[in-house]
C-alpha cells in the first residue's frame, strides 16, 4: 500500500512539473503576444488559456497537498505561477478597458518590462531577463566608456588650459623682466652719471677749499711780515725762494719761533712758506677724527670718559640738544637706561640734568673707590706660571696708585691689612719673597 502511494505521488510530481513547464511556455507566449496589437477577442483568449494552464497546475498541487506536505521549491513555483498569472491578467484587463488609449508598442513594452522587476519572475522569464540585463550591462559599459572618455577629455582640456595659462604667464613675466632690466640699466647709467657729477663737484669743492685756505695763510703771513721792523727785507725773503744768510738773520729778529721754524723748513725744501703751511694743514685733515669711547657704567672709566667727552664734544660750538644727542650716542647699557627719561626731554636743562645724574651715580669718589676695591677683591688668585695675569694685576695696581691723588677714599689701599689682601692674590713664590 505504501509503495503504491509513493508511486502515485511520484507520478503526480512528474505531472505537476510537466504542467508547470507548459504554463511557463504559455506565460512567455502571452507576454510576447502582448507586445503586438491584438484584438479584444484575442486578449480574452489569452486570459482563458493562461488561466486554464494555471488551474491545471493548481489542481495537481491540491492533490499532492492531500497526500503529503509539498516541498519548499514546489510552493515557490506555485506562488510564482499565481503571482505572474495575476500580473499578466491585470495588464490584459487594462488593455481591454482602454485606460491607456490606443495601442502604443513602446509604452506596452515598458509596462511588460516591469514584470521582470519581481524576484519571482526570474525563473519564469530567465532568458528575457538575461537578455535585458545583457543589453543593460552593454549600455552601461558603453556609457561608462563614454563617461570615462568624457572625463579624460575634460582633464585634457583642463591640463591644456593650465599649460596655456602658464605659458602666457611666462611670456608676460619675460616681458616684465626685460622691461625691468631695461629700467635697471637706465637707472644704473643715471646713477653712474650722478656719481661722476658728484665726484666732480666734490673735487671742485676741495679745490676751492684748498685755494681759500692758501689765500688765508698768505694773508696771515703778509700781515705778520708787514708788522716787523725790517719789513722790506722780510718781504723780499718771502718773495724770493733763494735767500742769503743775512736776510735770514734780519727776518729772525722780527719773527716768532714758529716763523723761524717755517723759514728753516722753507730754506731746506725750497718751497714757499704758504705752500708748506697748506701742506701741513692738509696732513692734519687726513688724521682720523677723534671721538670719545662708549661709557657702559664702570665708575673706574667715568673720569676718563668724561674728560674725553668734554674735550671732543662739549667744547664744540653746538646747542644743548646736539650735546644731548651725542651724550645718548656715547652711553649704553645701564647708563642709557638711567638717562632714558631725560632723552625724551627737549628743554635746555635736559643736558645739565643728565650730567648731574651721571656725576651723582658714577662720579662720586665713594662710587669710584668702591669700584676699585671691588675689582681688587674679586681679582682671582694668580697662578705661579701666569705671567700675563701678574702683569695685568700690576697694571691695575699702578692705575690705583695714579688715581689716589684724585679719588678720595683710595688712600685706604695703603693700609697694611689691605696690602695683606693684595698679597694673597700674588703667586706663592712672589708672596714668599714679599714676606
Amino acid at each position: 500500500m505504501l509503495s503504491y502511494q509513493q508511486e502515485e505521488l511520484q507520478k503526480k510530481e512528474k505531472r505537476i512539473t510537466l504542467l508547470y513547464d507548459k504554463w511557463k511556455v504559455e506565460a512567455r507566449s502571452t507576454r510576447e503576444r502582448l507586445k503586438t496589437d491584438v484584438t479584444v477577442t484575442q486578449l480574452a483568449m489569452l486570459i482563458d488559456d493562461l488561466e486554464a494552464a494555471k488551474n491545471k497546475v493548481l489542481s495537481v498541487y491540491d492533490q499532492i497537498r492531500q497526500s503529503v506536505s509539498p516541498t519548499t521549491e514546489m510552493r515557490r513555483k506555485i506562488d510564482a505561477c499565481e503571482a505572474i498569472t495575476a500580473d499578466i491578467v491585470k495588464i490584459i484587463h487594462e488593455r481591454i478597458s482602454g485606460v491607456d488609449g490606443d495601442f502604443d508598442a513602446d509604452k506596452e513594452k515598458g509596462r511588460l518590462r516591469t514584470l521582470l522587476d519581481h524576484q519571482y519572475a526570474q525563473s519564469i522569464f530567465g532568458s528575457t531577463v538575461s537578455r535585458v540585463s545583457q543589453v543593460s550591462s552593454r549600455l552601461s559599459s558603453q556609457c561608462s566608456v563614454v563617461s570615462s572618455l568624457a572625463a579624460k577629455r575634460v582633464d585634457a582640456a583642463a591640463d591644456l588650459a593650465a599649460k596655456q595659462a602658464v605659458y602666457d604667464s611666462l611670456l608676460e613675466e619675460a616681458k616684465h623682466k626685460e622691461r625691468i632690466q631695461q629700467l635697471e640699466e637706465q637707472h644704473k647709467r643715471a646713477v653712474d652719471a650722478e656719481l661722476k657729477e658728484l665726484q666732480r663737484i666734490q673735487a671742485q669743492k676741495d679745490l676751492k677749499a684748498a685755494q681759500a685756505k692758501l689765500e688765508v695763510y698768505d694773508k696771515e703771513i703778509k700781515e705778520t711780515l708787514g708788522s716787523s721792523s725790517d719789513c722790506g727785507k722780510v718781504k723780499e725773503e718771502y718773495e724770493t725762494p733763494q735767500v742769503n744768510s743775512k736776510k735770514k738773520q734780519c727776518a729772525s729778529q722780527s719773527l716768532t719761533q714758529a716763523d723761524l721754524n717755517v723759514t728753516a723748513s722753507q730754506s731746506v725744501s725750497g718751497m714757499p712758506i704758504s705752500a708748506l703751511v697748506f701742506q701741513d694743514g692738509l696732513a692734519m685733515s687726513r688724521l682720523p677724527v677723534p671721538e670719545p669711547s662708549v661709557f657702559t657704567g664702570d665708575p673706574i672709566r667715568f673720569i676718563e670718559w668724561k674728560s674725553s667727552f668734554i674735550a671732543l664734544i662739549e667744547r664744540k660750538c653746538i646747542s644743548s640738544a646736539e650735546r644731548l644727542f651725542y651724550l645718548k650716542k656715547y652711553v649704553s647699557g645701564p647708563v642709557s637706561k638711567a638717562l632714558e627719561g631725560i632723552f625724551f626731554r627737549t628743554d635746555d636743562e635736559a643736558y645739565s640734568d643728565a650730567w648731574d645724574k651721571l656725576n651723582c651715580r658714577y662720579g662720586q669718589p665713594f662710587a669710584i673707590q668702591k669700584a676699585f676695591r671691588e675689582k681688587l677683591t674679586n681679582w682671582p688668585k694668580i697662578h705661579s706660571k701666569d705671567a700675563m695675569g701678574l702683569r695685568s694685576f700690576s697694571d691695575f695696581l699702578s692705575a690705583c696708585e695714579n688715581a689716589m691723588p684724585h679719588v678720595k677714599g683710595l688712600q685706604i689701599m695703603n693700609d697694611y691689612q689691605e696690602n695683606q689682601k693684595l698679597v694673597q692674590k700674588l703667586p706663592d713664590w712672589v708672596a714668599s719673597r714679599w714676606n
